[in-house]
């Protein structure tokens, strides 16, 4: 079961959509830490493919779209929570004051994702993609400069930005299906590439 949860529930339930917790066992709860990533997945019913991708599984995701051969839809739908916001540099919270804050490490991913893969691409997908490939020989540090790696780095929690920044760890895809009203995730499965 997928449910978007508070930060209350979070600290308790212990499972969101990172790789880490499909190693041993995979959760029967999965909550989504992002509240967009939540909205969107709630209200996927009725898409014939939902997919999760990030910087681990980028090129799984990439080759997966192409060998699926269909329109699709690249949505990077962090955000950078209230909490996070106050560890912002003022300059980056004047920007923000009217406006929502994206996750960059969700751009990057998307570009990541976009970069592995022979899709067309609409203009803003080719923004990302040029995002990834301006930053792909130096993507830790450009997540290290992130205000995520701050809100971490503040809870003690730095290392997370180096696991998440290793492009290409997995060859997992969760993928998103129903089973009634209830949301569910299980695996795509990933393939090969020769594109580095």
């Amino acid at each position: 079961m997928i449910e978007p949860t508070s930060d209350k529930a979070r600290k308790t339930e212990g499972f969101t959509l990172s790789p880490q917790p499909f190693l041993g066992n995979p959760p029967k709860k999965v909550t989504i830490e992002s509240p967009n990533g939540a909205f969107l997945s709630i209200n996927a019913k009725g898409e014939k493919h939902v997919v999760y991708g990030s910087i681990l599984n980028a090129k799984a995701v990439g080759l997966w779209l192409d060998q699926m051969n269909m329109d699709a839809t690249l949505i990077a739908a962090g955000e950078v929570s209230l909490e996070r916001r106050q560890l912002m540099q003022d300059r980056e919270k004047e920007l923000a004051k009217d406006n929502p804050i994206f996750a960059e490490e969700d751009l990057l991913a998307a570009g990541a994702i976009a970069y592995f893969s022979r899709m067309h691409k609409e203009a803003r997908c080719k923004d990302a993609e040029n995002l990834f490939i301006a930053n792909k020989n130096r993507l830790l540090d450009e997540l290290k400069s992130t205000a995520s790696h701050r809100f971490l780095e503040e809870r003690g929690k730095g290392e997370e930005t180096v696991y998440y920044g290793k492009l290409n760890l997995y060859g997992t895809i969760p993928k998103l299906h129903f089973i009634g009203n209830s949301p569910e995730i299980s695996s795509a499965t990933g393939t090969k590439s020769t594109r580095q």
